[in-house]
């Protein structure tokens, strides 16, 4: 009685695993073997369970034939097993050498059909009588079943985590069968053969300490596992719309209780009703062959994701009213501050003109008594208010260069180059040349102030002689770079920055004039435009000033 409990229990085991593989997901390659020695080992006991109430030579001879089918086929099935969980090449390139390694195997098991001589096996005896083809397939089969096992020590070994523990547990899962079967042999087969519980015991083991615990990357686990840790709800259905299946997420979003039987519209209709969550649900059919067999329904629960969002949604419409109130703030700072500079530039001129015109008057009125040194005294004080003059014009415009609303449209360059060439009065003898210059989307106030102030720079920086300017336009990719070279005295490489910063002079005012501000302004209009503005200068070779207006400038030549 004990012994015929070691078999239903080997049995149930190998059902079990047969039943949770059969629903696993994944390659096919992979569970195959494994079911097949699950198969062998169910086939063995179940030859065992039949010889044990065998009553008649038939009864006898069918066990065995059964029996015999699940000891040949078992250590095939322990190799084939352990090799595709190693991952042995010669699987996928050589299987045929599988069959190649079980044809023996099966020709000693094929003498139960016609052997009369007992060459493999007394079919009716009932004591097993072997013939010397039993003790060769024997030996074939440990040899298969000690392959199998080194493949499996193999693969527990590359798994990560209580390594130790599954290669022991391997190694003993794999001896045990074949030390009691070795034995069971040696005592001449008396009494009950202890292989098919062993067995048993050794999937147990094999099942539990290393396929559920580290073989999730060669085996995969069974769907119901999969449903039952998945965060989202499912719901299976089957044609007639009545929910047949779920899982325990779906049946937490739905408030709890058995879901089976309830129509599938009803309950989707529920979770989209459900005030407390947001859930969103999508509905798909289930296609086999035979096509539609039923439906699946996935419930998500997005309550937190729509909260944050709205949070996010209202934290961005506050940005944007508090960026526009800011905007418009700045924009009434800018109106504020070009009025105020207005102002405190005619205020400012309004003085310096008196000191103008007053000196001269002194230098008139008292003419030839006026003493040298109160001439020079009055020369002096004339020349600094020009200068003051000149700065608070500068001031002026860089403040309406910044401030004023850019205006673009389509303009020729060479039209802005004419007329600051007008506003600047050429000295006799200066020479300008100019490259076929483009048309651009630009404003044509702030490119006319740029080339102002960079033709009034080269005619500045000269040292003796007559000034030789080229206006230069290259075309390039998204636009076009526009320039002012000269002949002039050029600068260091080290100073191409700090130029265009305003009031920064590399020279003294009483040997090249100015307020430093004029580079400045030029840096201002072009990034108004999205653009930028560089030199290529060295020292006594002049200097060629480049700016670019933007990819919205880009136009036809």
């Amino acid at each position: 009685m004990p012994y015929e409990i070691g078999l239903q229990a080997t049995l149930a085991v190998c059902l079990w695993i047969l039943v949770d593989l059969s629903e696993a997901r994944g390659p096919r390659l992979r569970r195959l073997p494994v079911l097949f020695l699950a198969a062998s080992c169910a086939t063995w006991v179940l030859g065992e369970l039949m010889l044990q109430h065998a009553d008649t030579p038939a009864q006898l001879v069918r066990g065995r034939r059964i029996l015999h089918l699940g000891v040949t086929a078992t250590p095939i099935g322990w190799l084939w097993t352990g090799a595709v969980l190693a991952r042995a090449p010669w699987v996928r390139t050589h299987p045929w050498w599988l069959a190649v390694a079980s044809l023996p195997l099966l020709a000693c098991w094929s003498f139960l059909f016609w052997d009369q001589r007992g060459w493999f096996l007394d079919p009716t005896s009932v004591q097993p009588v072997y013939g010397p083809l039993f003790w060769v397939r024997a030996v074939f089969a440990w040899v298969l079943v000690g392959a199998g096992s080194v493949y499996l020590l193999m693969t527990a070994a590359r798994v990560s985590g209580w390594k130790p523990l599954r290669v022991t547990t391997v190694a003993v899962a794999s001896l045990l069968p074949v030390a009691g079967n070795a034995l069971y042999l040696a005592l001449g087969s008396t009494g009950n053969d202890p292989t098919p519980i062993l067995l048993g015991v050794s999937g147990l083991a094999i099942r539990l300490s290393v396929i559920d615990s580290g073989f999730a990357a060669v085996l995969p686990m069974s769907q119901r596992r999969v449903l039952e840790q998945l965060h989202t709800g499912v719901l299976v259905a089957d044609v007639t719309g009545v929910v047949v299946d779920s899982n325990p997420a779906a049946r937490g979003l739905l408030g709890g209780g058995r879901l089976d039987g309830r129509p599938l519209d009803e309950l989707l209709e529920r979770a989209r009703r459900d005030p407390r969550r947001v859930i969103e649900a999508e509905r798909v059919p289930l296609r086999t062959a035979l096509g539609v067999v039923g439906h699946a329904a996935l419930l998500t629960d997005r309550t937190e994701v729509v909260r944050r969002e709205r949070e996010s949604a209202r934290a961005l419409r506050r940005s944007a009213e508090d960026l526009e109130r800011r905007n418009a703030e700045l924009a009434r700072a800018n109106r504020d501050l070009e009025e105020f500079a207005s102002v405190v530039s005619h205020d400012l001129k309004e003085p310096i003109r008196k000191l103008v015109a007053f000196s001269g008057l002194l230098r008139e009125d008292l003419g030839a008594e006026l003493p040298d040194s109160a001439r020079r005294d009055v020369e002096f004080i004339s020349e600094a208010a020009y200068r003051m003059h000149d700065l608070v014009q500068n001031l002026l415009d860089l403040s309406r260069t910044e401030g004023a609303p850019l205006a673009r449209e389509r303009v020729a360059v060479g039209d802005c180059a004419d007329r600051a060439l007008d506003a600047l009065e050429l000295p006799p003898g200066v020479r300008v040349e100019r490259e076929p210059l483009p048309e651009v989307d630009a404003d044509p106030t702030l490119l006319t102030a740029v080339y102002q102030n960079l033709i009034a720079n080269a005619l500045k920086f000269v040292d003796g002689g007559p000034a030789r300017i080229t206006l230069t336009a290259e075309p390039g990719a998204v636009g076009w770079t526009l320039g002012v070279r000269d002949a002039g005295i050029g600068l260091e490489p080290q100073h191409a920055e700090e130029i265009f910063k305003p009031f920064r002079r590399l020279h003294g005012a009483d040997r090249y004039p100015g307020t430093g501000i004029g580079l400045t302004i030029c840096r201002k209009a072009v990034e108004r435009h999205g653009g930028r503005i560089w030199v290529e200068s060295e020292p006594g070779k002049g200097a060629h000033f480049r700016f670019t207006l933007g990819e919205g400038a880009a136009g036809p030549a």
